[in-house]
């Protein structure tokens, strides 16, 4: 279910300005409608204008009196992800919250694609180096301000390995581990910054995943200790908390919403 008025979580989040990257997808998008119904004032990019301004009209239904901005950019180009921000920052003075919810390289053979040099490019220059291109690019607002939150969304590939996911396995690490670098380097500035490993989530990805099998699906809800596919808003929901002062005392960490599937103990 999306997040609507009547679920709002009292997160005291209203009016602050988030910056939500990958707003378009199912999980983007439902980490906006959260974020409306919290009251939040949102700049909403991915690539996809049309999705973005289809996105925006759904949030005028949770909050009529809203204030949404949307903008397409590329921001695996450096100009574009600086105008992304620039354009924030015009028309809001400044950035609270950044959210990175970008889709990793496509579900398939990912085994044979590592042993391209060019899919590993295309990897390193997709989501790795644009989470990182723009927490580079509010970090120095947020310091200055000694106030901010940063959530990556990131996957469980980085902590379960599967041949299936061979480089975002390894791209997933490499954010987590920047994440856990940048957190202790900023935490003095009353910077949060964290991570949020989605597990099986009912989305285009998922679908991609399973090829509608009917036997896989249910064989990965045998699996999952909750016995249920999560939702977008399951991920959303985290997500609003860890952009929250109640979640002022989490730092560095990389947060698993999977339904007690990983089998991982840290």
């Amino acid at each position: 279910m999306n997040a609507q008025r009547g679920d709002l979580m009292n997160l005291e989040l209203e009016n602050k300005v988030a910056l939500i990257v990958g707003a378009s997808g199912c999980i983007g998008s439902s980490i906006a409608k959260t974020f409306a119904a919290e009251g939040c004032r949102l700049v909403l990019s991915s690539k996809n204008l049309d999705k973005l301004n289809q996105l925006r009209s759904e949030l005028m239904a949770i909050q009529p009196e809203g204030s949404f901005v949307t903008y397409a950019a590329d921001i695996q180009n450096f100009a574009k992800a600086k105008k992304l921000y620039e354009e924030c920052v015009r028309q809001y003075q400044h950035v609270d919250i950044l959210v990175n919810c970008i889709s990793g390289p496509e579900i398939g053979d990912q085994q044979n694609a590592g042993l391209s040099d060019e899919a590993w490019q295309q990897s390193f220059q997709g989501k790795l180096s644009s989470y990182i291109r723009m927490i580079n690019l509010v970090l120095p607002e947020m310091k200055l301000n000694r106030c901010g939150k940063i959530i990556n969304v990131v996957g469980l590939s980085a902590k379960e390995p599967n041949s299936r996911l061979l480089i975002s396995g390894v791209i997933n690490a490499g954010i987590i581990n920047f994440t856990k670098a940048m957190a202790g380097e900023y935490g003095q500035y009353n910077i949060n910054i964290n991570a949020v490993n989605p597990g099986f989530i009912e989305s285009k990805r998922f679908n991609q995943f399973v090829n509608a099998n009917e036997e896989k699906i249910n064989s990965i809800k045998h699996a999952i200790p909750l016995r249920r596919i999560g939702t977008p808003n399951d991920i959303a929901n985290m997500i609003a908390f860890l952009a929250s002062d109640r979640s002022g005392y989490i730092t560095g960490s990389t947060i698993a919403v999977d339904g007690g599937i990983s089998v991982s103990a840290f």
